[in-house]
């Protein structure tokens, strides 16, 4: 493996979902990634058109 400069996140739900499927992999995931405090939505060409923070998103 290697970095590749390419993520995924997980929403609340998508970790809710996890955490029922395989009790104690939240805890897991959040040890391997790191908290996202604020979600861009940008066009092709990289103007911001809405922001939102976000409390419980995991960035891996």
């Amino acid at each position: 493996m290697r970095p590749v400069g390419a993520g995924l996140s997980l929403f609340p739900n998508g970790l809710n979902t996890m955490e029922a499927i395989a009790p104690g992999i939240v805890e897991t995931l959040i040890k391997a990634g790191s908290p996202t405090r604020m979600v861009n939505l940008q066009k092709s060409i990289g103007e911001i058109i809405g922001s939102q923070p976000e409390e419980r998103r995991l960035a891996l």
